[in-house]
């Protein structure tokens, strides 16, 4: 995990909107999803924040990268 930030919906799109203003850290993602001292999330492995909060709707965009160096984003939207 790169970084990572909650999406707002706004008249022409998404827009970032995090309590920081920026986005969010690896290191937060690692201790918000109880990772510890995990360098990666292995396949098919999911990982929960169980102390998510905010307004909805809301997407969660997560900047990634495979251990080959490609670079990819993944998210959804809570409704």
């Amino acid at each position: 995990m790169l970084r990572f930030g909650g999406y707002s919906p706004q008249e022409d799109g998404w827009v970032l909107n995090n309590a920081t203003g920026a986005f969010y850290t690896s290191d937060e993602f690692a201790n918000w999803y109880g990772l510890c001292d995990a360098e990666w999330i292995v396949p098919g492995q999911t990982v929960i924040d169980r102390n998510n909060y905010g307004g909805r709707p809301t997407l969660w965009a997560y900047h990634c990268e495979f251990d080959d160096g490609t670079k990819f984003v993944a998210g959804q939207v809570l409704e």
